[in-house]
C-alpha cells in the first residue's frame, strides 16, 4: 500500500491518497490512513452500527449507505463551541438529543428504493416535533394525476411551524419573541383576520406538489407546478383569502401599470 501526501497549510489536517487493492482511497486526518490500512488488513467484523443499519433498513441490492454520527460530531466539536448560546440553539432546534441519521439505497426486485432512519436519544424536541407520525394514506394521493412528471405528497402543519418559531424565539431571546408577537398582532389588525386562527388554523396538513404531464414550463426552465393542501375549515380560509386578496388588489391598483401582475378569478 502506497500513499501520497497532499501539501497543505501547517495548521490543516493531513490529507493523503492512494490505492488499496482495487480501491482509490482519500483520507483526512493525521492517523486516518494508517487506521484504514489496519482495518483493511484485519479480519475484524463489520462495525456494529453497520450491521444494525442493514438489519433496520433492508435493501435487496445495496448501492449506497450514509451514516452521520451526529452525537459523536457534536461531542468532537464541543471545544469549538465557545459561544454560550450554541448549546441553547442546539437544544431549541432538537439537535442536542439526535444520535444519528442513516440511509440505505439501492434496488429491490422492481425499482430503485431507499430507506432513511433518524434516531433520537429520548423524545423528539425542536424541529423533530414537527414531523407527523400519521403518515400518508392512499386517499391523500388522489389529487395526483396519472400523467404527472413528478409529485410529492407530505404532511406539514404551518400552524405547528409558526408556533414552534415562537417557542424557539422565547427560549433564545424572550424580548425578540415579544417583538414578533407584537408584529404579528399588528399585521392581523391591519388585515382584519388572524393568521394562526383563520388562515393557518383553517388549513390542514396534507400537501401535494406535482408537475402535470401536459402543463408546459415556466419561462422554458422549470415545469409548471400545482400545489394543494387539504382544508379543515373552509369558512376560516375563505375569510383569510378575501382579506389577503383585498390587500393585493389595493397594492396592484396603487402601483398601476408598474405592478406587472394581475389577479384573475375563475370557477
Amino acid at each position: 500500500v502506497k500513499f501520497r501526501k497532499m501539501p497543505v497549510h501547517p495548521n490543516a489536517p493531513t490529507m493523503m491518497w492512494g490505492w488499496i487493492d482495487d480501491y482509490f482511497v482519500f483520507t483526512v486526518g493525521d492517523k486516518a490512513a494508517d487506521e484504514l490500512v489496519a482495518r483493511w488488513k484485519s479480519n475484524a467484523k463489520p462495525a456494529a452500527w453497520l450491521t444494525k443499519l442493514h438489519k433496520d433498513l433492508p435493501v435487496d441490492r445495496v448501492s449506497i449507505v450514509n451514516y452521520w454520527n451526529v452525537a459523536g460530531i457534536l461531542k468532537a466539536c464541543q471545544p469549538l463551541m465557545t459561544d454560550p448560546k450554541v448549546p441553547q440553539v442546539l437544544e431549541a432546534l432538537g439537535v442536542s438529543n439526535l444520535k444519528y441519521i442513516a440511509s440505505v439505497g439501492g434496488l429491490d426486485a422492481n425499482a430503485a428504493t431507499g430507506r432513511m432512519q433518524v434516531v433520537l436519544d429520548g423524545p423528539a424536541k425542536g424541529l423533530f416535533t414537527l414531523v407527523s407520525d400519521k403518515g400518508i394514506t392512499a386517499a391523500d394521493l388522489k389529487s395526483i394525476p396519472a400523467d404527472a412528471t413528478s409529485a410529492n405528497v407530505f404532511r406539514f402543519s404551518l400552524t405547528d411551524v409558526l408556533n414552534h418559531v415562537f417557542v424557539v424565539a422565547g427560549q433564545l431571546d424572550p424580548a425578540a419573541k415579544a417583538q414578533m408577537e407584537q408584529g404579528l398582532a399588528q399585521i392581523e389588525q391591519n388585515l382584519g383576520v388572524t393568521l394562526r386562527g383563520d388562515l393557518l388554523g383553517g388549513l390542514g396538513d396534507v400537501w401535494s406538489v406535482y408537475a402535470p404531464g401536459d402543463a408546459g414550463t415556466i419561462s422554458g426552465v422549470m415545469p409548471n407546478l400545482v400545489i394543494t393542501v387539504n382544508v379543515r375549515d373552509q369558512a376560516k380560509v375563505a375569510k383569510a383569502q378575501d382579506a389577503l386578496l383585498n390587500v393585493a388588489r389595493a397594492a396592484i391598483e396603487q402601483s398601476g401599470p408598474r405592478a406587472g401582475i394581475t389577479l384573475s378569478e375563475f370557477t
